[in-house]
């Protein structure tokens, strides 16, 4: 097959199409993502799930491209120095604050019923995959709080599914999971 001759149509669905970073909730090209590293469908709710990794967030697509921030914002960091968190330092190229060691403890990475009922959100900090289970469920890979979480994006419940003990570096690490979805 001669590949040479396949043409196709790629357009963006929700973002800049000149790929100008930012953090905006909006309706197509009006939304801002920075340093989205995974996305999955979720049939359930008819929509994309996105990683946001440099906007500490997970986003939500709708399918008529209207892009909202369910859980997270940026500045997890900034938020995690400033409620005390040791070691805790600007880095990288975009002079990001990130926080070494044991941070779980200065946010919150398990929303009980209850928490939630009030209006608690899971705080959201370097998101690297995020995947969807069989029932809806976001299953998420948190890198700076070391862990993998499941959050009910309906009401915002969260239960730590694993917890590691390695610590976060400022070094660019290549991290990815799947979940069985019918299993």
């Amino acid at each position: 097959v001669d590949k040479s001759t396949w043409t196709g149509t790629v357009s963006v669905f929700a973002g800049d199409v000149n790929h100008a970073a930012g953090f905006a909730n909006g309706t197509g090209l009006a939304a801002r993502f920075n340093g989205p590293t995974s996305l999955v469908f979720d049939p359930v709710s008819d929509s994309i799930y996105v990683a946001d990794q440099e906007n500490d967030a997970v986003r939500k697509i709708s399918r008529t491209g209207v892009v909202t921030t369910p859980f997270g914002s940026p500045g997890m960091g900034s938020r995690l120095q400033a409620a005390g968190a040791p070691n805790c330092s600007l880095e990288g190229f975009n002079h990001r604050m990130y926080c070494f060691g044991e941070v779980a403890s200065f946010s919150h990475v398990n929303v009980s019923a209850a928490e939630a009922a009030a209006g608690i959100k899971p705080d959201v900090y370097v998101p690297m995959t995020v995947r969807v289970d069989s029932l809806g469920n976001i299953v998420l890979l948190d890198l700076g709080y070391h862990s993998i979480r499941e959050i009910n994006p309906t009401t915002g419940e969260t239960k730590l599914l694993f917890g590691t003990q390695a610590e976060f570096s400022n070094k660019r690490v290549w991290v990815w999971m799947d979940v069985d979805r019918w299993g």
